[in-house]
């Protein structure tokens, strides 16, 4: 309770209001499901996206998905080797398809299987890195 004083959403009669507790509690549910990519992971040289942010632990990327695209979603400029990726909630196996300008993760659900984030985490054979200047200049445009 004291977290919920500091974060100023206990009522002055002590009370806490019911649309706090829900988002609180599909918070707390989101967690469970997805801690990997927040505890313990950090802030990673891949930045770019139209609709994911990314976090890292190690050689694992995680993509957080803001905005779904449907079946496929892309990072362009991951210069780092993807070997395998995952939804992180359940384990479901995403497939890769990778080229030196952009990594494809598909066969995903047309709609977010995961609220509010939904985030993909892929395994990397080093560190995760981009280079969206490379893929500006050499990509040809149609």
């Amino acid at each position: 309770m004291e977290r919920i004083v500091i974060l100023g959403l206990k009522r002055n009669n002590g009370s806490v209001p019911e649309e706090s507790i829900r988002i609180l509690e599909t918070v707390g549910s989101w967690m469970d499901r997805n801690n990997r990519a927040i505890y313990g992971a950090e802030k990673c040289q891949v930045r770019r996206s139209n609709y994911a942010n990314f976090t890292r632990k190690g050689n694992i990327l995680y993509v957080h998905a803001h905005f779904w695209p449907g079946s496929t979603l892309t990072v362009a400029g991951l210069t780092t080797p993807v070997k395998s990726a995952r939804l992180l909630a359940s384990g479901a196996r995403v497939n890769v398809f990778q080229d030196r300008f952009r990594v494809r993760f598909t066969g995903l659900p047309e709609t977010a299987p995961d609220s509010p984030v939904t985030v993909i985490a892929a395994e990397c054979a080093s560190e995760p890195k981009q280079d969206t200047d490379f893929v500006r200049k050499e990509r040809k445009r149609i």
